[in-house]
């Protein structure tokens, strides 16, 4: 979707929000979708919205890939502080689609790519702990409203 000239102003159409993974609009009912056990199978729902590798989701949740599969089969339930990562990682996602006015892959590409602002690292390779996400964030605020200094 372009952008609508009206007047002198540009409004980009806003898309529908996409069902959330975690349940819960507000923090809080985020946290009690955490705290009463997250199944395993979250995992490839979130992959299929984020483009997440298996490898990557594997480095993200520090297990082997042994680990990762015998989870994955016996559904087994995330450990509570990776269900919070992946629950910030869910929403960085929403957001730097956001950010990206929904172009997919535009916002991919981006995470794929050395950031000066993030010391020449790649956005995705800072997502495995929340202090990395918080980073990845703070450079989509910076993207978004245009403040490169």
């Amino acid at each position: 979707m372009g952008r609508v000239i009206a007047g002198a102003k540009y409004l980009t159409p806003k898309l529908p929000r996409r069902e959330r993974i975690f349940k819960g609009e507000t923090p809080m009912e985020r946290f009690e979708f955490i705290r009463k056990g997250v199944s395993y199978q979250i995992v490839p729902k979130l992959q299929d919205i984020t483009r997440l590798s298996r490898a990557e989701m594997i480095k993200i949740l520090s297990v082997s890939q042994t680990s990762f599969n015998r989870k994955l089969k016996s559904n087994d339930i995330l450990e509570e502080r990776d269900a919070v990562l992946l629950s910030e990682i869910d929403d960085l996602y929403e957001y730097g689609l956001d950010v990206f006015n929904n172009e997919k892959d535009k916002f991919d590409s981006w995470m794929r790519t050395k950031v000066i602002y993030l010391k020449n690292q790649r956005p995705i390779d800072l997502l495995q702990n929340t202090l990395g996400v918080k980073l990845v964030r703070d450079c989509l605020n910076r993207i978004k409203y245009s403040n490169f200094a």
